[in-house]
């Protein structure tokens, strides 16, 4: 049984998204996240939602990390991502254990916010400064389709006058 928030009641909800070493084998990449990062959240009181098989990508710059007393740079990664629930009092305690995982390049644990959270739900800060200095739009001259066209041409020309004093 997954323990709520005392606050709210609710169930915490988060994502883990990770980097592994390149260095692993394809077929032992599966198996680590099972043994080790899987066995960590059940061992945690919490249970693993949904996941994603961790695939070798590129990555955007060199990380750099020293593993087992030897520096290491790293151009490219496992990838992989979980959704968990646990106790808000083990998220410390995860965090600590990922980084005790000489695979793991890099972890980020990240707080789902509950459905009735969603943004759409939440009222935008800022809108009525925005509006309150925001220009009218210009309003347009009512135009009579009724009118010959020099009539039309008569009241275009009475309009441009006008502006023109102005």
């Amino acid at each position: 049984m997954v323990e709520t928030d005392k606050e709210t009641g609710e169930v915490k909800r988060y994502e883990l998204g990770f980097l592994l070493s390149p260095l692993l084998p394809e077929t032992a990449v599966g198996e680590l996240v099972a043994s080790r990062i899987k066995t960590l959240i059940t061992e945690l009181g919490g249970t693993v939602g949904g996941e994603t098989t961790p695939r070798l990508f590129g990555l955007a710059y060199p990380i750099r990390r020293v593993v087992e007393h030897k520096a290491s740079v790293f151009k490219e990664a496992y990838f992989g991502w979980l959704a968990l629930t646990l106790p808000p009092e083990a998220l410390v305690v995860l965090r600590d254990n990922l980084k005790k995982i000489p695979e793991l390049i890099r972890s980020l644990v990240l707080l789902v916010p509950p459905p009735s959270a969603a943004p759409a739900d939440k009222p935008r800060v800022g809108r009525e400064k925005r509006e309150r200095f925001r220009s009218p739009a210009p309003s347009a001259p009512a135009v009579t389709l009724a009118l010959s066209p020099e009539a039309l041409n008569q009241e275009i020309d009475k309009e441009i006058e006008q502006l023109i004093k102005v």
